[in-house]
Formats: structure tokens, sequence, C-alpha cells
């Protein structure tokens, strides 16, 4: 039975780049195959589109592009409609996913790319751009009419869901992955009515078509035997059969004269070393061996020469992003109930959006913490106190990092009873948004006091609850 093309690995095989490329080129076969069943220039599921604001908001999914390559969002994406792109005050642009290649300069070979990459960007364009080629699908188009800015996406670019309804219309899985339910079905033909009244007997029609012929009957009785034919001409000699059996070995002969000398065999092992004779006389001395290892450093030299004063700096800047908002007031004293109810929606705003690398790495960047007394309610014979950290789920967003806490509510009420200072800190070092700037941690918000916006740091605003 034939076997799909593949790879065929042995022990002591010496794998080579051509093993290798084979083995990649059939699997990207098998996973074209596939895609082209799905369909190419289609969208698999999610990608869901909505006018937000002067923007739109992007679900995350998965395309394939008319060349076969994957067009793939992992996180939501919000983009701002173009300002210099040419297009008339109320559009159209239309949003599109397009394949990005790249490589790892620090695997390449000789300067040839080895470990190829492949980015997917989105972007608002021109409606009456040209024509897209074959890496890139176009998810919707967007115009902006009396009503506003209004987004449509056409449901034949969508593949229907494995189990569907062709209801037309578009829904949310359990894991919030959105996809087509198929285009609608053509109206159901109507319940089949009462028999009609017979008519009058047509004329006889012309003789059909013979028939195929019937099967064939039982054997009939065998009749006598005939009369003996002549005798046939001898045929060739058959061909000569398998050697047979050797036979027992004979009765072993009387022994022969010897014969000549045989070949000399080949040289025996060394014996053992002998002893070592008188010294012999010096030889003329050896060429000069390598360097030995450099020395300890010398004391320091004298200061030079002062140098020319060099440019200023920078210095920083005053439109770095920020955190803009926060969804509690700062340093304000509240229940258990009420901080229960902060801590399920905490939600820090930023200046600027984040960049697309951020929003696909999701660091950890959020830490909540609980400082269980306060220094007015600190007993005196408490020299200490530990501060417990309160597990949690971060989801950042384009503008927005979202907190909500892992632990249920009851034991969120165990731990608060005895009252505290909830501390949020923010650890701003590792987020950068789409213009490449750090965020800062300044905390102008809480303050509205201006004051130099430092790249990085840790930003922190708390609240109190009482016991």
């Amino acid at each position: 039975m034939a076997e799909d093309a593949h790879t065929r690995f042995v022990e002591g095989l010496r794998v080579t780049a051509d093993h290798l490329q084979h083995l990649q080129d059939r699997l990207r076969e098998a996973v074209t195959d596939l895609r082209r069943t799905v369909g190419l220039g289609h969208v698999a599921w999610g990608l869901r589109v909505e006018a937000r604001g002067d923007g739109v908001a992007i679900e995350p999914g998965v395309a394939f592009a008319p060349s076969g390559v994957r067009l793939a969002l992992d996180t939501a994406a919000e983009l701002a409609l173009p300002t210099d792109d040419g297009s008339p005050e109320g559009g159209p642009w239309r949003v599109v996913l397009r394949a990005e290649n790249a490589d790892r300069t620090s695997l390449r070979f000789h300067d040839a790319p080895t470990l190829i990459t492949l980015r997917t960007a989105v972007a608002i364009e021109n409606g009456a751009g040209p024509p897209l080629d074959d890496d890139a699908v176009e998810l919707a188009s967007v115009a902006r009419d009396a009503s506003g800015l209004l987004a449509e996406q056409n449901p034949q670019r969508f593949v229907a869901a494995g189990h569907h309804a062709h209801s037309g219309e578009f829904f949310e899985d359990a894991e919030g992955r959105w996809h087509y339910d198929g285009p609608p079905l053509a109206a159901a033909p109507g319940a089949v009515g009462p028999p009609g009244v017979a008519g009058p007997q047509g004329a006889e029609g012309l003789p059909g078509v013979a028939g195929p012929p019937g099967l064939d009957g039982p054997q009939g009785v065998a009749g006598p035997p005939g009369l003996d034919g002549p005798q046939g001409v001898a045929g060739p000699q058959g061909l000569d059969g398998p050697p047979g059996l050797d036979g027992p070995p004979g009765v072993a002969g009387p022994q022969g004269p010897d014969g000549p000398p045989g070949v000399a065999g080949p040289q025996g092992l060394d014996g053992p070393q002998g002893v070592a004779g008188p010294p012999g006389p010096a030889g003329p001395p050896g060429p000069a061996g390598p360097p030995g290892p450099a020395g300890p450093p010398g004391p320091p030299g004298a200061d030079g020469a002062t140098g020319p004063r060099g440019e200023p700096g920078e210095g920083l800047r005053d439109d770095a992003p920020i955190v803009e908002e926060i969804s509690w007031e700062h340093d304000e004293l509240v229940g258990v109930e009420e901080a229960i109810e902060r801590l399920g929606r905490l939600r820090v705003g930023f200046s600027a959006p984040l960049a697309p690398g951020v929003l696909e790495r999701q660091p950890r960047v959020v830490q909540v913490w609980l400082e269980p007394l306060t220094v007015e309610q600190t007993p005196a014979a408490a020299a200490a106190l530990p501060i417990l950290a309160i597990p949690g789920n971060l989801r950042l967003r384009p503008r927005t990092a979202d907190w909500s806490p892992a632990a249920d509510r009851a034991r969120l009420i165990a731990v608060l009873r005895t009252g505290g200072r909830i501390i949020v800190r923010l650890h701003c070092g590792f987020l950068v948004t789409a213009d490449g700037q750090v965020v800062s941690a300044s905390v102008e918000a809480l303050t509205r006091v201006r004051a130099p916006r430092v790249p990085g740091g840790v930003f922190e605003s708390w609240f109190v609850v009482r016991a």
C-alpha cells in the first residue's frame, strides 16, 4: 500500500539539510491542503470589527491569506482612523490584515537567514487604494455618515463554524471566540397538496426498447462421452530439477608428505623497555616558548588633561505617557464590601495606547498587596507585620490594565475583615506605547501637580479598609 511522502530516520543515519527540508516541505503541504479546504482568503474564526469613537476595535481571530499564510491576532486591537492617507472626509476605509516576514539575525549562517518569522500587521487604509496582494485579507469597510462611524463586514468572507444552523448571524462560543453561523438557507417547500382528478386515457404509445436478456437457465443433463481423439505430439523436454543433497563425507586418506615452509608471519609485539642508558650530551637550546600570562597591572598613571565639555543631553520629555486615571479614589477609607467591589474591577488607564508587542506578551506588571494594619492601628507589641500578596488575573488592553482577584468572595472577606491598606503597584518600565516611549510612573493623575515625567519606575496608589 502506498504511503504519503515522508522522511524515515534510522539508527546511525547522518541527517542532512535535504532530510530536514523534505520533512518541512511535506508538513507545509499538509497544512496548506487543510487551509485550502477551509478556504483561502477567508476568516476561519473571530476577527469581528466594531466601530468605536474615531476608530475601530478588532477581536482576536485567525484568517488565511490567498497565498495560504496564516494571519492571526492573539489579542484584541484598537485602531484610530488615519488622517493623512488621502481619503475623503467620510471615507471609505478598509481594515486589512497583512503578513510580514522577518528573521532572527543572531541565527543567520554566513548572512543567510535560517529562522524565518511571520508577523501579522493590522491597519486602516484608504478604501480606494490599489487591490490587495495575495498576502493580505480585508476584514471590513468603514465609512462615516450623519449617524457616525459605521463598520461593515462581508459574511461571504467568513467560514461557517463546523456545527452551524444557517442563521446568517455571528455568535460567540464559550471561550469568547466569534464564529459565522452560515448563510441562511432558502425557504423549505410547502406541504404536498391532494392528488388531482384523473384525466382521459391517452393514445397508445410507441413500443418500448427491448429489455436486457434474462438470466441463464439451469444446466442440462451431460451427454455420452465422445470418441477418443488421435494421440498428441510429444511435448518439449522439461527443465532439469534442482541438484540433490550432498552425500556423507568419505573416509580420510593417508597423511601426505610435509609441504614447503609457509610465508613468514607478522612481526610480534614489542618486548618490555630496556634499562635507560647514561644521559647524552646536552643539545642546542630549543626555540623560545609562547609568551607567559600577563603580569599584574602597574600603578595608575597621572590624570590626563580635561577634555572639552560635551553637548547637553535631551533631558526628560514633558509629553511622556503616564497613568491617566484609576478606578478607585486614592487614600480613601472604605468598608469590607466596598473594598471587595473595588478589587473586582481594578482598572488603570494610560494617556497613550500600548504597543502591539506588549499586548501580545501580556507581561505581569501589576501587584496588589495588603498591609494587615495601618500604623495607627498597629499594637505596640507588634514589631513588624507581613505584607500579604493578593493573587489575581491581569488583562492588558491598548489603553487600560484591568485586574481582578483570583480568590472567591468568601476568602477575600476572611482576609479583609481585619482591615488594612490595599496597595496597587504598576511596574511601568515594562510598558511601551505604540510610538516607542516607556510609560512613566508619575503620580500627576493623583496629585494634579505637574512634575518631570521620568520613564519607567513603579506607580503606587492605595485605599484603606476599615476593620
